[in-house]
């Protein structure tokens, strides 16, 4: 896993666009070409909102209507805070099911914080109550 892990990280400025039309997947037009699911992490610092005297950057989150692949999870740390941004597609999830996806992850990540010395994958209870689920 770790040297999959390296081995994309070596490639990551690869056009998305360019790694299909060199891999040539087969075309099944009910799912995407090569994956169907983003996990997203923007870890780099963002810029200053000031750049110049007079000229400012400003970001804007654009809601698009259409999912890139089945489901996207983008991550990003600002001040001190994990933000999160769910993308699916409506074909396959609607809103409860994304909602308890994102329930289940912030779950997650709150027992790694409380208890980062346990490995996972290791068994908690959703946040449901329900049956307990192994991450």
């Amino acid at each position: 896993m770790r040297e999959s892990t390296l081995g994309a990280l070596a490639h990551q400025e690869l056009p998305f666009e360019r790694l299909i039309e060199e891999l040539q997947p087969a075309r099944e037009p009910s799912y995407s070409p090569l994956v169907q699911v983003f996990f997203v992490l923007a870890n780099a610092p963002r810029p200053p909102r000031e750049l110049a005297p007079g000229l400012a950057l400003a970001v804007r989150e654009i809601e698009t209507g259409t999912a890139k692949v089945d489901l996207s999870l983008y991550l990003e740390e600002r001040e001190g805070q994990l933000w999160t941004i769910w993308e699916a597609s409506r074909d396959l999830f609607d809103r409860t099911t994304v909602e308890r996806l994102a329930a289940t992850f912030r779950t997650l990540l709150a027992g790694i914080v409380a208890q980062p010395e346990i490995p996972r994958p290791s068994c908690r209870s959703s946040p449901t109550r329900s049956a307990p689920r192994c991450f």
